[in-house]
């Protein structure tokens, strides 16, 4: 018979408390769901949101009631899924949890963090994304043309400028601005990140890992657009 040992995180006796703890964060986003939709907590956080960002938002975009209503409580939504996630791993398997998940909550997290920039600063506005949508259109739009699709694809500079798209539809012109999360931007850095940790414990050789990183994060840097 095998004698447990300290560092196993499987065989180590968990204390009642401990067990209360991971049972109370795996019904946290439960918790969270019923509270939105039957006690009023949706109302709470629409007014944290207007206290954090609703004069920001009224004064730039003509959508401020769609931001604070519906993608500022989808935003928290993500954030209290994560935490919930990433405190049920670590009280049950301590950091050996965060290498076992480390792609599931580099996702989540990854999610999250890219909501809450485009909540927060709105159609392109965070231009550390946003100067990258424009060579991701660029991509895009050349596959359009291949393709025999008619359209125009113009960009001016500004404060909020976005690459925009021209095409032509029963007579008329249609116009559709590219923001960063539209261009894929954040599906590039998201997919950077899950390859490398797909390929960190992969026993492969290294110039093998660097070809299947380059071919994995180019094609999915373009295809998210197209």
């Amino acid at each position: 018979m095998e004698k447990l040992t300290k560092k196993d995180p499987e065989t180590k006796p968990r204390s009642r408390l401990k067990i209360l703890a991971i049972f109370i964060c795996t019904i946290i986003p439960l918790i969270y769901v019923f509270s939105v939709n039957f006690l009023g907590l949706d109302q709470t956080i629409i007014n944290i949101g207007d206290m954090l960002r609703g004069e920001y938002w009224r004064a730039h975009s003509n959508y401020w009631m769609l931001i604070l209503e519906g993608d500022w409580p989808i935003t928290m939504e993500y954030f209290v899924f994560t935490l919930s996630f990433l405190a049920t791993i670590l009280l049950a398997y301590g950091k050996a949890g965060l290498k076992a998940f480390s792609i599931t909550l580099a996702l989540g997290a990854g999610i999250s963090i890219s909501y809450l920039i485009d909540v927060m600063y709105p159609y392109g506005v965070f231009k550390p994304l946003q100067m990258l949508a424009l060579p991701t259109a660029a991509c895009a739009a050349a596959l359009l043309d291949i393709l025999g699709y008619n359209f125009t694809l113009s960009f001016s500079l500004g404060v909020d400028a976005m690459p925009i798209i021209r095409t032509q539809a029963g007579g008329r012109w249609y116009s559709v601005g590219i923001a960063w999360p539209c261009a894929g931007v954040h599906s590039l850095f998201l997919y950077t990140l899950i390859i490398l940790l797909l390929f960190k414990n992969n026993q492969v050789a290294i110039s093998k890992k660097f070809l299947g990183f380059n071919h994995v994060v180019n094609i999915n840097s373009i295809t998210p657009i197209a």
